[in-house]
């Protein structure tokens, strides 16, 4: 990838980094198996699975989760790139 074809437009310093010849990786599996990981830790910390009528906020626990990844994606962003 070089800057001309990033989506950032030339406005960060990852596209100089990226090795052209790296091998490509298919995503969605690395997904499920996270997902499937998380899931057993829900069972080890709560003792069951994350249910309907549980008598929780799914929509406010989503946003405050949601908030806290906006955070480490910043963190990373300063940390990587000092923006």
């Amino acid at each position: 990838m070089s800057r001309a074809d990033c989506v950032c437009e030339g406005a960060c310093e990852r596209c100089d980094t990226m090795p052209s010849d790296s091998p490509q990786v298919e995503i969605a599996p690395l997904v499920v198996e996270d997902l499937a990981a998380r899931v057993q830790r829900g069972w080890k910390t709560y003792g069951r699975p994350l249910t309907t009528h549980d008598n929780r906020d799914g929509l406010w626990d989503a946003y405050e989760e949601a908030l806290d990844l906006v955070l480490y994606l910043r963190k990373e962003l300063e940390e990587r790139h000092g923006k």
